[in-house]
């Protein structure tokens, strides 16, 4: 399931990048993709935490360490 997220997740960020590429201007281009490389993995390392927490694989006391 983690795997699924991550495979999602990183669908979507080429899919953005393609919107953006063609209907964005040249300059906000960069920027925008610098956020995108920030906010991709780190989105799917919460989302696939909660969900290790969820179904049990790990407590929350010792999920964050």
């Amino acid at each position: 399931m983690v795997t699924g997220l991550w495979g999602a997740g990183l669908l979507l960020d080429s899919a953005l990048r393609v919107v953006m590429a063609f209907t964005l201007p040249v300059d906000l281009v960069p920027v925008l993709s610098v956020v995108l490389i920030v906010v991709t993995p780190a989105l799917a390392k919460v989302l696939g935490k909660a969900y290790g927490r969820r179904i049990g694989l790990t407590s929350p006391r010792t999920a964050d360490v």
